[in-house]
């Protein structure tokens, strides 16, 4: 069997921005071979949009290098996705969108016209061609993105989280495609996720990062089973929950990657009595803060986008929020701020200081610095001294303080988001978004840090996981209205799609399980 040709290789390779900082990546060494489907992840800030951005040679950052980086490939060898799919579309159409790199490259109308009509046969996005991107879904616009990166016929494919901000089912049609890509085309593929679930499964490699160094490289099995078996803290909450679960079972065998592997892996803990009984303890309603009565909302002369809504937060609850792309959550959430008024029903809200974390943190940030910015907010809440520097060290911000907010990864511009607002000493949060671009670790920590506030949260997410293990309540936001709300064990028993992968694993089992403590729970009572 021939070996296959390398595209790109790092050797002892460290990468600084600017003179005095931490590098960025320390003692890279790395091959990429034609053909390699690789997954790339790490705690935020540990250099994984700093190696896939200095692997495209035309938009590598500013700095000092040493060793060395080899490449085969030309500049149009190379394309990249990144996280904010709306931000890379540019034109007044999709159609115009697809062409914009082919007429950058210079390539002849007659050959524009023959790759667009195949490349976007193989999307089927024939319907969305004379569409506005600001008509598109969220799944809808990052599929369009992956489109325009293919018109060049890229050899080698560059994705930074870009399933960050899709909901669960348009990130599995966003993975599927991504499969198709790799396997059909040829096309050789780095793919930078926090969402490890599904990337696992397809990828046959995967390297893990910390702090600009390689810690773990091969196929995904191995390498979770290496964390595992080394008991390795600062990566375990990065094993996805199938191949955590399966090694909770058996740690000497390859361990599970889909829900189907891992349905099988405990059929036998369920064959004597398939369903565990368990009432979850439902908390005694507290006091109404956020009450939403009937209430209608339309942008312009569109269609509604809620209508008849009716959904109460209670004191103390944290409420997770959940549904496609394009459902009203964000608009949902700046009814609930005041920045948006009803068209009809009512809105009853307890006066309290409310807290509000838009999507896009850009309006978050008014300072030169980080620093700057959380002693804004540390003024304007009141708190006694020593509070901010609590606040910062809470969050492992002190290196991060010099910096300008926009200079800053997606998962430290939350971290910081976060650390402000609650400078703000808020009473009630409303949070759009919260866990996208942090890392597992983060969001444990992130979860945590809510429960312990004990203030009520409504928070739009598409993190099932995330949900399952910190929501009080969920609801399910469709077609304008609150279709069901329930605590998370209830509202994801039997779900298809909107539940987690040991959820996904054992509900066709007759399991109520949604968790890996959960599955931790069965082993115990078959041991």
């Amino acid at each position: 069997m021939s070996k296959k040709r390398t595209l790109i290789s790092l050797q002892n390779y460290s990468f600084t921005y600017s003179l005095g900082e931490t590098p960025a990546l320390t003692h890279i060494s790395l091959e990429i071979c034609e053909g390699e489907f690789i997954a790339l992840c790490g705690a935020s800030g540990s250099g994984k949009s700093t190696l896939l951005e200095l692997l495209k040679p035309d938009i590598a950052p500013c700095g000092s290098s040493d060793g060395t980086l080899e490449t085969a490939l030309q500049a149009q060898d190379a394309a990249i996705v990144f996280q904010n799919p709306g931000a890379q579309l540019l034109a007044t159409s999709v159609l115009n969108d697809l062409a914009l790199p082919m007429e950058n490259s210079g390539l002849p109308p007659q050959q524009m016209r023959r790759r667009m009509a195949e490349t976007v046969s193989f999307f089927g996005l024939g319907p969305l061609l004379h569409r506005g991107p600001e008509l598109l879904s969220g799944g809808e616009k990052q599929l369009v993105s992956l489109c325009a990166a293919l018109m060049q016929q890229p050899r080698l494919l560059l994705l930074d989280e870009p399933t960050a901000q899709l909901d669960p089912i348009a990130a599995r049609t966003f993975f599927d495609m991504l499969r198709r890509i790799h396997e059909e085309l040829g096309v050789t593929v780095l793919l930078a996720e926090h969402r490890l679930e599904e990337a696992a499964a397809i990828a046959g490699r995967i390297l893990l990062l910390e702090q600009g160094r390689i810690r773990y490289d091969g196929a995904p099995g191995e390498v979770f089973q290496r964390i595992w078996k080394e008991g390795d803290h600062a990566f375990l909450p990065f094993v996805p929950q199938a191949p955590a679960c399966s090694l909770a079972i058996d740690s000497h065998s390859l361990p599970a990657l889909t829900p189907p592997q891992l349905r099988e892996r405990c059929r036998p803990l369920l064959q004597e009595k398939l369903v565990e009984e368990r009432s979850t303890p439902v908390p005694p309603p507290g006091e109404g803060v956020l009450a939403f009565r009937d209430v209608c909302f339309a942008y312009e002369a569109g269609a509604p986008v809620l209508e008849n809504l009716r959904l109460e937060l209670r004191e103390g609850e944290v409420l997770c929020l959940l549904g496609g792309n394009g459902s009203g959550k964000s608009t949902l959430l700046k009814l609930a701020a005041g920045l948006l008024q009803p068209d009809a029903g009512r809105i009853k809200r307890k006066k309290m200081r409310t807290g509000y974390l838009p999507q896009s943190l850009q309006a978050c940030f008014l300072a030169d610095t980080v620093g700057e910015a959380l002693h804004d907010s540390w003024k304007k809440g009141g708190l006694p001294p020593g509070e901010e520097e609590r606040m910062i060290a809470l969050f492992s911000l002190k290196a991060l303080l010099g910096r300008h907010p926009y200079d800053l990864s997606g998962g430290e511009q939350q971290r910081a988001a976060f650390a402000s607002l609650l400078l703000r000493r808020p009473e009630l949060l409303l949070l759009d978004e919260p866990t996208k671009g942090l890392d597992p670790v983060a969001k444990r920590f992130f979860g945590e840090t809510l429960r312990r506030l004990s203030i009520p949260v409504l928070l739009a997410t598409h993190d099932i996981l995330f949900a399952a293990t910190f929501a009080s309540r969920c609801a399910m936001l469709f077609d304008g209205s609150i279709a069901d709300a329930a605590p998370p064990r209830r509202f994801f028993q039997g779900s298809r799609y909107y539940t987690t992968a040991v959820g996904q694993a054992l509900s066709p089992l007759g399991s109520d399980a949604i968790l890996f403590e959960d599955v931790q729970k069965l082993c115990e009572r078959d041991a």
